[in-house]
């Protein structure tokens, strides 16, 4: 017996003391390392082969005010794929960026996840991105606190307490415990990092009652990297709400518009038009946003004019009635440049010259920013106007701003949220920020990632929010489902700077007031305008067709598409090759462009054809005036014209088309319908 007892305890010592080898053998292997920036600390082992290589070994830990991000062999990072799979990835490689203060680990399937510590006055914060490739839609990362932190709550939000302060994960990346989140289904806390939203940061928490907008840039929803990403999320969502529209047959022009607009800019402006062609809305509902991508451009120019007339006349009575909407107003000075009147900008400047900045509400103090930016370029001699102006301007922007579950929104009155007015805002802002701090870059990109959150597949977004509760506790924002904006509606605010979408662009700087086009080309330029001539460059796809109305053009006799002079034809959208017609009494050039080339070049001969002396003027050839290509337009229809074709409203009074053969092969009506 006494046999048996000892040979229990020499086998339990002998386990005992394998397993502590193991442990022991496990913990000593390599060398160790440790690296430390700002408030992060790095420690973790290596060891090199004998080939030289050096390999990466577990377990490793990333530690920031009481917070513990680590990999070991028991708590690997997990990758969740496109079928949410979720599978363990191997560490391949430490990589430490020294003049980047980064510290980088490697993975198997082309994960990098790099960590980096910065502080900007008060707010320390550790931010984590991680690197995906094409396969792989997020990342998971083990974190606990560490023993002398602990875990609190208040004013409904999770902190981490380190010391005698706060700190907390951006939205909810950290401390999410949805049953719904893949980081669920594991043991113990996940940080979640998807493509969506591929860095988190997590800081110190500041309860302000007021904002401090140098801190924004710090903050990871104001990054170029989670604007770029939330804007790139939204365009997909318009292309998969445009396709299921599509295939429905219920699309709104808007929508259809957006939907070609963006497949364009991803160089799919062929199929867009294959999957969607002039037959998909009818003609009768097709207006003058969709003709620049169809045809029918003089029909529907009707509409745009009676548009323009009503802006002018708004814009007219607000200025007359000093009434500060008037700042409220997209895109002013251009519009009353080319389509206005002398008479109303001058009033305008009036009314700025002697407008008190404090009365002013946040979206109109963000119009004021918008005149000055473009008063830069059209009217420099009136910025002085805007010297004590733009501080105050400001100052009301910054009063406007709300900080609520790491979001950042607009509010006029700090109690609703209006979607529309906070994106153009932003869109002002973010034009704002290039020319002077670029913190309100910042400010515009937060101000776009945060409505974003809201928005889903439909690319849709509420059209406005209620907020409750008050900046020294905690203020709720709750979406109003009064109405919705709808991916047509949203894509020109969240993306106008894409061309593809049919715009107003302005000539005038490059030209002379009141000439533009209503275009969707990639872009227009003047390449010599005089009294005699004005050349025009035009920048769209190889091969492929486009729509323009080219405003302001004073009457011409010659024009010259690839080189070969044209005649007009009233027909012209109709074949397919390049054409035209001209209303010289609304000074309105209608053009169709089939492009040979990416950049075309219109050139027009401005004024009256030079009369040949009579001694060398030949009587005309019988068979009729088709032979001279470079006469002026005939003021008087050609007898096919008469008995095949009527003139639209927009040609009537205006030097009538003349029906001739075109120089390309124009027998094929493309867009007939």
């Amino acid at each position: 017996m006494k046999h048996i007892v000892g040979r229990v305890i020499a086998y339990t010592v002998l386990y005992c003391s394998v397993i502590f080898g193991i442990f022991v053998l496990q913990f000593t292997k390599g060398q160790t390392f440790s690296l430390t920036l700002g408030s992060m600390a790095v420690t973790g082992r290596q060891e090199r082969t004998e080939a030289g290589e050096t390999l990466p070994l577990l377990p490793l830990h990333v530690v920031s005010n009481g917070l513990d991000l680590y990999i070991s062999e028991q708590n690997p990072v997990y990758a969740v794929d496109a079928a949410d799979t979720i599978s363990p990835l191997r560490i391949l490689s430490y990589q430490f960026y020294e003049t980047e203060a980064r510290f980088s680990v490697h993975c198997s399937d082309d994960v990098v996840i790099s960590f980096f510590s910065e502080k900007r006055g008060e707010v320390d914060s550790l931010l984590v991105e991680a690197v995906l490739p094409e396969g792989i839609k997020s990342v998971l990362l083990p974190w606990k606190i560490t023993q002398n932190a602990g875990i609190e709550r208040a004013d409904g939000k999770i902190f981490v307490r380190s010391g005698k302060k706060q700190y907390t994960f951006t939205g909810s990346f950290g401390f999410d415990t949805d049953g719904e989140n893949t980081a669920a289904q594991l043991e113990g806390p996940h940080l979640v990092l998807a493509k969506t939203q591929p860095i988190a940061s997590y800081k110190t928490y500041l309860p302000l009652e007021e904002l401090d907008i140098t801190t924004i840039p710090s903050m990871v929803q104001a990054s170029a990297e989670s604007y770029t990403a939330a804007l790139n999320t939204f365009s997909s969502a318009v292309i998969h709400a445009g396709t299921q529209a599509l295939s429905a047959k219920r699309i709104t022009e808007k929508t259809l518009t957006a939907y070609i607009a963006e497949m364009g800019q991803r160089g799919k402006f062929a199929g867009a038009m294959e999957a969607a062609p002039a037959q998909t809305l009818a003609r009768n509902v097709r207006t003058y946003l969709s003709n620049p991508f169809y045809n029918n451009v003089q029909e529907t120019h009707v509409g745009l004019a009676a548009d323009d007339t009503k802006k002018r006349e708004l814009y007219a009575a607000l200025i007359t009635d000093n009434s500060l909407e008037i700042f409220e107003q997209d895109n002013l000075i251009p519009f009353l440049t080319d389509r206005g009147s002398r008479r109303s900008i001058e009033g305008l400047f009036r009314l700025i010259g002697k407008l008190d900045a404090a009365q002013l509400n946040a979206r109109q103090a963000a119009g004021v920013l918008e005149i000055w930016l473009d008063c830069t370029h059209y009217y420099p001699e009136q910025k002085t106007l805007f010297e004590d102006l733009l501080p105050l301007c400001e100052k009301k922007i910054t009063d406007a701003l709300l900080l609520i579950d790491e979001g950042l929104y607009l509010s006029n009155d700090g109690t609703y949220i209006d979607s529309v007015a906070a994106l153009a805002s932003a869109r002002i802002l973010m034009r704002y920020g290039t020319e002077q701090s670029s913190v309100w870059q910042s400010v515009a990109r937060m101000l776009v990632t945060s409505l974003l959150r809201y928005s889903g597949e439909s690319a849709g977004l509420p059209v406005g929010f209620t907020v409750t509760g008050s900046k020294s506790t905690q203020l709720v924002i709750t979406a109003d489902d009064s109405g919705m904006l709808d991916a047509g509606m949203l894509y020109p605010l969240l993306k106008p700077d894409n061309s593809w979408y049919p715009h107003a662009q302005s000539l005038a700087l490059q030209a002379e007031a009141g000439i533009w086009a209503w275009t969707c080309a990639q872009n227009i330029e003047v390449l010599e305008n005089t009294s005699k001539t004005l050349v025009l460059r035009i920048r769209f796809p190889e091969g492929q067709s486009h729509y323009l109305t080219l405003h302001g053009i004073r009457p011409f006799y010659r024009i010259e598409m690839y080189g070969i002079p044209f005649r007009s034809d009233a027909r012209f959208e109709m074949y397919n090759s390049s054409g035209y017609a001209y209303n010289a009494g609304s000074k309105i050039l209608y053009l169709k462009m089939r492009h040979k080339s990416e950049y075309e070049t219109i050139c027009l001969s401005l004024g009256s054809a030079p009369q040949e002396p009579a001694s060398v003027r030949t009587a005309p050839s019988a068979s009729g005036s088709n032979t001279n290509a470079g006469a002026a337009p005939s003021t008087v229809p050609s007898s096919s014209d008469q008995a095949s074709s009527k003139q639209t409203p927009e040609t009537q009074g205006a030097a009538a088309p003349v029906s001739v053969p075109q120089p390309e092969n124009s027998a094929q009506p493309e867009d007939a319908e």
